[in-house]
């Protein structure tokens, strides 16, 4: 999956259930805990509230 279409998907994870760790996010989306953090990181650059602990 491109990574673009990654963070998509995070994106939609992340407002569909606001109750996550990074871990538990990166299992589901198979890759590394640092990788999750990135997503995330661009994320919130992208005005995506930070909901996870």
């Amino acid at each position: 999956m491109p990574k673009t279409e990654r963070i998509l998907k995070v994106m939609q994870r992340v407002y569909e259930r606001q109750n996550f760790t990074v871990g538990e996010l990166a299992e589901e989306f198979s890759v590394s805990y640092r990788t999750m953090l990135r997503y995330l990181h661009e994320l919130s650059h992208l005005g995506v509230p930070p909901v996870c602990p």
